[in-house]
């Protein structure tokens, strides 16, 4: 089932000074607004951050694929294939990971793969649904504690 179409290119090109060929692939990105539309409609959420951001909080209902530590997930998570509407996000738009793990998960066949360069903190931002962890957590070895402020009086 596609939700969104739009180009996605892969093309072959040569350096003749270099005498390589080089493989180049367009992403599609999403915007916020997008990415939401996709949620509501199924998509499939790939968070892939590392553990201590993860366990933080992440979009309701992603799942979890480490890109630097276990990628190759990707091709045995339950419930996705090839035509999998597939939507990569990390935090931010500075992060690099996202892109590259989209285009790494086409070249491994994925056909529906888009990137959120927004990331969480702006879905979160938008008060989209979010799943967070416990209300004690660590993250790079300190513990956070989060409590509901009270009320005014």
């Amino acid at each position: 089932m596609l939700l969104m179409s739009g180009p996605v290119l892969a093309e072959e090109s040569s350096d003749p000074q270099a005498g390589q060929s080089q493989r180049t692939t367009e992403v599609m990105t999403v915007s916020l607004q997008e990415a939401k539309r996709l949620w509501d409609l199924g998509a499939v959420f790939i968070d892939v951050r590392g553990d201590d951001e993860w366990n933080l909080g992440r979009i309701k209902n992603a799942r979890h694929v480490d890109f630097r530590r276990n990628f190759t997930k990707l091709k045995t998570l339950e419930g996705v294939n090839a035509e999998t509407p597939l939507v990569f996000y990390c935090s931010m738009p500075e992060c690099k990971i996202g892109p590259y793990a989209t285009a790494v998960s086409m070249e491994w066949g994925f056909e529906n793969a888009f990137y959120f360069p927004r990331g969480y903190f702006a879905w979160m931002m938008q008060d989209y649904p979010i799943d967070m962890s416990p209300a004690v957590s660590t993250f790079a070895g300190d513990v956070i504690q989060i409590r509901k402020a009270a009320p005014n009086q």
